[in-house]
């Protein structure tokens, strides 16, 4: 299998998430503030996957670069969507699922290789550009009015995105293709896991800001 079929295999697999209820603002409230807190990390774990491509592979580490310019500041929507909802971030747990989701990329490149980031960036831009556009809309069909801002922004960016990775890695060996696509289904499970954990549990604590 090489990697354009894992990676179609993981968009399939991403249909899952659909089905829950995008419309629905509790659920909606609760997965942006999940999102806001590996999004807060998502520049930190570019620029360290950035530090630890060697002189070699400096193309790499140069996209890697580039890449943490261009999703400088993205925290800033998501915290904009809850403020337009009434909520403060300061009033949401950070859930296990999501710690989960970011954290094993600082083990991956610090324990495993760096370039096994592109399977984590694959998933997540991946699931913009496919999915995107649908979450997108059942979210603005709710009758509350919910903000979408940060997801416009990914529907219409990832494209990029997504092309300059999958130019990326096209030519790479066998071993670290293999550790790209590992990482990529992992990160597919995880953002899978923090997704569905918003449905079961209520990650605000606080009152709301509109009351």
């Amino acid at each position: 299998m090489n990697i354009y079929q894992s990676f179609e295999n993981e968009m399939k697999r991403y249909e899952q998430i659909l089905d829950l209820p995008w419309n629905e603002k509790n659920f909606y409230m609760n997965w942006l503030a999940q999102s806001y807190y590996y999004i807060c990390q998502s520049t930190r774990i570019l620029t360290l996957a950035a530090a630890h491509f060697g002189i070699a592979q400096d193309k790499h580490h140069q996209r890697f670069v580039q890449h943490t310019r261009e999703e400088k500041g993205h925290e800033k929507l998501v915290y904009a969507d809850l403020q337009k909802m009434g909520y403060n971030i300061s009033n949401f747990s950070q859930g296990s699922e999501v710690t989960a989701f970011y954290a094993t990329q600082f083990y991956k490149i610090q324990h495993v290789n760096p370039i096994s980031v592109y399977g984590w960036i694959l998933s997540l831009e991946g699931l913009a550009i496919t999915h995107g556009k649908a979450i997108h809309d059942k979210v603005q069909s709710s009758a509350a009015d919910l903000p979408t801002k940060f997801i416009a922004l990914h529907v219409e960016e990832d494209v990029s995105h997504m092309e300059k990775a999958l130019a990326m890695v096209t030519d790479l060996d066998p071993d670290s293709l293999k550790l790209i696509e590992e990482n990529m289904i992992l990160s597919t499970d995880l953002y899978m896991a923090f997704t569905n954990s918003c449905l079961s549990k209520n990650y605000y604590f606080g009152k709301d800001l509109a009351a």
